[in-house]
């Protein structure tokens, strides 16, 4: 087509549809390929927390981390507060995966925090999906489990482009 900025959009989104389908390996294979390209840094930050969450479900949780430091570090750069919150809720889930529930619980309170500075409605229900599994995880208790089932039902009605699957961003 000759727009490459518009095809290489459209190459991650199709990742972010295979990762909410389940099929990390096709994700996993997009999203590299987008970031093979040029990209403006929002898409790449975008991207490498799509790419981390599929590597993360995978077991691959160093270059998992690694992933959300960039993309962490370039929406810092571009001071954009929705992009921070999600790298951080990503940072939560990555925790949870390693077994760290504390640094988990502070991702998620940071996610939280720098979302409430935006007004991106969807990035803040990621970032109190992530505060809620993480107490749940940390108590087990029917009243948590009933906060991060609400949070989930408030998921549905988030309209936008964050992208949110059960177990993190992407």
């Amino acid at each position: 087509l000759g727009l490459p900025l518009y095809e290489s959009q459209w190459t991650m989104r199709l990742g972010a549809l295979r990762a909410r389908q389940g099929d990390d390996a096709a994700a996993e294979e997009l999203f590299r390929a987008f970031l093979e390209g040029a990209s403006v840094p929002n898409g790449r930050a975008w991207t490498l927390i799509g790419l981390a969450g599929t590597l993360r479900r995978n077991g691959d949780l160093g270059e998992a981390r690694a992933c959300l430091d960039e993309a962490l570090a370039l929406y810092e750069s571009l001071a954009i507060e929705s992009g921070c919150a999600a790298a951080l809720a990503g940072l939560s889930w990555w925790a949870m995966a390693t077994g760290d529930l504390d640094s988990a619980e502070a991702y998620a309170e940071q996610a939280q925090r720098r979302a409430a500075n935006d007004t991106d409605f969807p990035i803040a229900v990621g970032a109190d999906m992530a505060a809620a599994a993480v107490r749940l995880r940390q108590t087990g208790s029917p009243d948590d489990r009933a906060a991060l089932d609400d949070v989930l039902e408030r998921r549905a009605l988030a309209p936008g482009r964050y992208v949110m699957v059960a177990g993190g961003p992407m």
